[in-house]
């Protein structure tokens, strides 16, 4: 599904906008030969952030080949959301700096950083982001993520869902 067809899919159950086509861009990255291996042997950090919602995936390797770029792009992308309108790698750092600057505080202080990525990835995904003004996790959702906390204390937002 290209993201023509995305698009439309994504009409069909309620959301619309402009430019919603175009909006379909992703940006990928990689995090290389990152000081303190971890445990694992894992060195390397690929990074894809979706430009419109900020909804971020991760992936760690200890030895990163072009083939294990392309299996991440088809399964953590195309598989999961749709063949992007346009797929964007210029090794800049302004689309990954906020993801860097969790991952660098995680890698600093931790050498099994590879098994925390997908809590660093949790606590990005359910910040609020002023460019968009919500979480990336509800615009790709359509709701706010049930926080463990809400669920222990009985808030007011769950028990009204």
């Amino acid at each position: 599904m290209g993201g023509h067809m995305l698009a439309h899919k994504i009409m069909r159950t309620g959301y619309f906008w402009l430019t919603m086509e175009t909006d379909c861009l992703w940006g990928i990255d990689i995090i290389e030969k990152i000081s303190s291996k971890s445990f694992s042997g894992h060195e390397f950090i690929l990074v894809a952030i979706n430009y419109f919602t900020k909804w971020v995936k991760v992936v760690s390797y200890a030895r990163l080949i072009s083939s294990g770029v392309a299996s991440f792009i088809r399964s953590h992308i195309i598989c999961r959301y749709g063949v992007p309108h346009e797929l964007i790698s210029d090794k800049g750092v302004h689309f990954r700096a906020d993801v860097d600057t969790l991952l660098q505080r995680m890698v600093e202080t931790s050498r099994d950083w590879s098994k925390k990525l997908s809590f660093a990835l949790w606590a990005y995904r359910t910040s609020f982001r002023t460019s968009t003004k919500a979480t990336p996790y509800s615009l790709v959702y359509g709701m706010e993520v049930v926080l463990p906390v809400e669920i222990e204390m009985s808030s007011l937002r769950v028990a009204l869902e």
